[in-house]
């Protein structure tokens, strides 16, 4: 941006930054006063705007657990001054690098304390190691963008750890989970654990010889922008936001500590910097959440000033962290309807729970792997449940698409002239579309293909839709138990709680159609046979339950499908091709002969059978769209309309354009 700024003269132009030379005037004024070792000057970052300077900080405070593992301050010597970029003449701190506009210093300082790790516990100073940031930012969850926690950067370094850069570039977004490397997972760059520093000047300094460079917080006020050279220390201007940095060293004769930003080589010392010791407890906050990784330098490495490293370092104890053997990256998006990304919505699985951001973008770390039921929600927006497989050691991307409420799923919508069309029906939660009549020729081809591989399998009772795996989950076993192992009460949960939804075939299993409260005839039918097999023998009598599917053509007449349906009765057909469900018409229309799946129950050798899905409603016209006509209300009421407007005209006036005056209102 330039600043047009007019003399008698003439006109000239001149860099923005001119607007911002008083405060850079007031920095170096209270530097001098304050007599502090420090110059400012203006740098790439202080000529930037208030919200550019902003998002180049962005970490959080991390929330102290018990599960920390606490480096407290020990009095174990260390030597006077240490510079792990000149460690006995070699260098074991990759190059600065620049964060852009994008809040993640967090990243880049974890990013550059594994890098810093790697080559000390090599021991190959000077190795040109460039680890991959977009990884933590993308696929860590331990934030985005927007800022994030270097604690949670800490444990995907420990459970997952990164690829090189080549295979997630950095992009400075906040993108997708997507890493070229296919085998990454396999072999990548990690830690076995980390500790958390106690705020103090010794422990920090302790832990820089014993462990190597350090990731710490620091609070940044506004003369931190302006630095150039010498020991930092707070002179000037408010508090901006909290900053990650990589602590490199430290100088006892000049009493700091030299750290490495991810401003770039244009801000600081070349891209570094000094902090006084005296920040520690001063405006800064330096080092208030600082964390070492563990297992940097190896047993052998060399000493500085002939100084043995602690021999009590918690390194040579058994070390914390999990194992990613069987851990993966669960990623994806969740958009709407439209297509729009949806941020804010919260994803559920298992134990385990993530949040879209303003990409819509989500991501599970550390994910066991193993089979799950995805839940995704947001007020506003419908709830969508989907069974989901993470295999291990791989990358897994997961896209949802759910709903504003009042909408369903329109994709698959045909729009033509025809009246059908431009009429919509509507059930108990879904929305129709035009869709293939199947025929029961069809019908009956498929299922003779199923059953064929079924006996194939060796497995002609195979269960639809993994109900077999389901009554096993915890929740199927709790629902059976609070139904008290009962069949009748486990017909009549199934029957009065979960909704009937016209589509074909087996979908959800059964877990799925409990958590989603509504599915087909099939999916009801896997939801109450799952019931029942986690209720045999569970009773006081211990009686065996044998629950199978069955599958029949039944002659339904269309009243009773209208109601059903809860659709006028010139609707059945719509709604049945709409659902891709196999009937064929009798009687004109009077009746459908239709694909059915219900339940067969053996108790003692007698067997019953149930159809949990099949639903009768009272007092609904099926002429109508809504449970009880308009004449019925009125006579609940005992209203009568020609009475009331006889009363409610008595005595008014009735105006030539159509208004009605001193009409009675009681």
């Amino acid at each position: 941006m330039l600043v047009l700024i007019t003399f008698l003269s003439g006109v000239f132009l001149v860099p923005n930054s001119f607007a911002d030379s008083k405060e850079r005037d007031e920095i170096i004024k209270f530097i001098k006063q304050k007599k502090a070792r420090w110059s400012a000057k203006d740098t790439k970052i202080s000529r930037f705007t208030k919200a550019e300077r902003k998002k180049r900080l962005g970490s959080q405070i991390p929330t102290q657990t018990i599960q920390e593992k606490i480096l407290a301050i020990t009095s174990a010597p260390v030597p006077s001054q240490l510079d792990w970029r000149n460690y006995n003449g070699n260098s074991y701190v990759t190059p600065v690098k620049e964060q852009s506009e994008c809040s993640d210093c967090w990243a880049f300082a974890s990013t550059a304390a594994l890098e810093s790790n790697k080559l000390i516990s090599g021991n190959t100073p000077g190795v040109f190691l460039d680890l991959s940031e977009q990884t933590l930012n993308s696929c860590s969850g331990a934030g985005s963008c927007s800022g994030g926690y270097i604690d949670a950067a800490a444990n995907f370094l420990r459970d997952i750890g990164l690829p090189l850069e080549a295979c997630n570039p950095y992009t400075a977004t906040d993108g997708m989970c997507s890493v070229s490397c296919s085998d990454w997972l396999i072999n990548p760059y990690k830690i076995s654990g980390w500790y958390k520093v106690n705020p103090a000047v010794e422990a920090i300094k302790y832990a820089l010889y014993n462990y190597g460079p350090v990731v710490a917080l620091m609070a940044v006020n506004t003369d931190y922008y302006y630095y150039s050279t010498g020991v930092y220390e707070y002179s000037w201007g408010s508090f901006e936001g909290y900053h990650a940095v990589l602590v490199v060293g430290y100088d006892d004769a000049e009493q700091c500590f030299i750290i490495k930003s991810s401003w770039g080589e244009d801000w600081g010392e070349a891209g570094y910097g000094k902090i006084a010791y005296s920040e520690v407890a001063g405006n800064s906050q330096f080092g208030f959440w600082t964390i070492a990784y563990e297992n940097a330098i190896p047993t052998g490495f060399p000493t500085q000033d002939n100084i043995p490293r602690d021999p009590n370092n918690p390194n040579t104890t058994t070390q914390n962290g999990n194992s990613n053997e069987q851990l993966s990256i669960l990623t994806g998006s969740v958009k709407d309807e439209s297509g729009n990304t949806v941020s804010g919505a919260e994803i559920k699985i298992d134990k385990y729970k993530a949040t879209s951001n303003a990409a819509g973008s989500y991501v599970f770390s550390s994910l066991p792997a193993g089979s799950y039921i995805a839940t995704v929600s947001k007020k506003g927006y419908s709830t969508l449940s989907a069974n989901l497989t993470v295999t291990a050691k791989e990358t897994v991307t997961k896209n949802f698409v759910i709903y504003s409420s009042g909408t369903g799923d329109k994709s698959n919508d045909k729009k033509d002239d025809s009246e059908e069309i431009q009429d919509e029906v509507y059930g108990p939660g879904w929305i129709n579309v035009r869709g293939e009549h199947v025929t029961l020729e069809k019908a009956g081809k498929f299922f003779k293909a199923r059953k064929e591989k079924m006996l194939a399998e060796a497995s002609e009772k195979a269960p639809l839709a993994g109900a077999a795996a389901d009554y096993e989950t915890d929740e199927i076993k709790e629902l059976a138990y609070a139904l008290r192992y009962d069949p009748k009460l486990i017909y009549e949960y199934v029957h009065n709680n979960i909704d009937y939804v016209p589509y074909f075939g087996s979908v959800k299993g059964a877990q799925l159609t409990y958590l989603d409260g509504s599915g087909n005839d099939f999916d009801q039918a896997s939801l109450m046979i799952a019931l029942l097999r986690a209720s045999s023998g569970k009773n006081a009598n211990q009686t065996i339950y044998t629950a199978e599917y069955v599958f029949k053509f039944l002659n339904i007449p269309a009243d009773n499908l209208a109601n059903w349906f809860r659709v006028p009765k010139s609707k059945v057909a719509f709604v049945l091709n709409g659902g891709f469900v196999p009937y064929a018409t009798n009687n004109g229309g009077q009746s459908y002969l239709m694909a059915r799946a219900y339940v067969k129950l053996i108790v003692n050798g007698q067997d019953y059978f149930f159809d949990p899905a099949y639903k009768t409603y009272n007092n609904y016209d099926n002429d109508n769209k809504s449970p009880m006509s308009t004449s019925d209300f009125g006579t609940a009421m005992e209203y009568d309309r020609n009475a009331f407007l006889n009363v409610a005209l008595s005595g008014a006036t009735v105006e030539p354009n159509g208004y009605l005056l001193s009409a009675k209102t009681s």
